[in-house]
């Protein structure tokens, strides 16, 4: 009798089959994949890389036109029922994208949760897949953790936005720095600490929001900023999407599952 191994009994006697699909969709540690193969592991160069983290994300996701390069899978993610729609509140995806733009730009846009932890790992992922000479980062700080300078919170509610700068960042900033002792914490915190020990020019960019009704800071806050940022000069002039009442028509600007698969 031959004891070559017949693959029709192949999920008759085990389940190992299974469990192997079940590892294949866990990773302990952020991975890269670009959508088009790359024949060098040098990471990529770029003038700028703009991050836009939660509602910073959806913001940029939705007003800026780019394509899609690559994406990260995060050890959060369930890969197999995750659609990957940055338009679905129930899908998280970690895409990049480049913008057709001089100096060269790459965005990032992440829209899956992170602790401190996963934040460090992913951050160090991110410097290093690439490689920017300057970074600015849009997110958001939790107004029931921010702690006001005063009893009152008078300057919140004129300026609902906050800044925070590396050392080797040379330009001035119109908002009002992050006051002590509050603290920025997972990715923004992350990233920001990371560009520091890496003397990469970096600001982070903060509008409040209410976590604990699951709403984003105003779209309007995050135009602001951009638009400071541009006729600045600290950002160049983003191509903007082509809007209509149907957002399905830039769906694609979002990031796609066949990448991962």
């Amino acid at each position: 009798m031959s004891n070559e191994f017949s693959p029709r009994f192949a999920y008759e006697d085990s389940d190992d089959e299974f469990e192997k699909e079940e590892e294949l969709t866990k990773f302990d540690m952020p991975v890269f994949k670009w959508l088009k193969p790359k024949d060098s592991t040098t990471p990529e160069e770029v003038d700028l890389l703009l991050i836009g983290n939660g509602g910073g994300a959806s913001f940029l996701n939705i007003n800026v036109s780019k394509n899609l390069v690559g994406a990260f899978l995060l050890p959060e993610m369930n890969i197999k029922t995750n659609s990957f729609d940055q338009f679905s509140g129930k899908s998280s995806s970690c895409g990049l994208y480049e913008v057709g733009t001089t100096p060269k730009t790459y965005v990032l846009l992440n829209s899956c949760p992170t602790d401190s932890q996963s934040s460090i790992l992913l951050s160090r992922a991110i410097l290093s897949t690439i490689r920017p000479k300057k970074v600015i980062m849009l997110d958001a700080l939790d107004i029931s953790e921010y702690i006001p300078p005063k009893s009152n919170d008078v300057e919140t509610s004129k300026s609902p936005i906050r800044c925070l700068q590396t050392s080797s960042a040379s330009w001035e900033s119109k908002y009002k720095t992050l006051e002590i002792p509050n603290i920025v914490k997972n990715l923004g915190g992350a990233i920001m600490t990371n560009c520091e020990m890496r003397n990469i020019p970096a600001a982070l960019y903060l509008t409040f929001e209410d976590k604990r009704f699951k709403q984003e800071g105003p779209s309007s806050t995050y135009a602001e900023i951009l638009e400071y940022l541009m006729s600045q000069s600290i950002v160049p002039h983003l191509p903007q999407c082509n809007k209509s009442n149907n957002p399905s028509t830039h769906r694609n600007t979002s990031s796609n599952s066949t990448l991962y698969l």
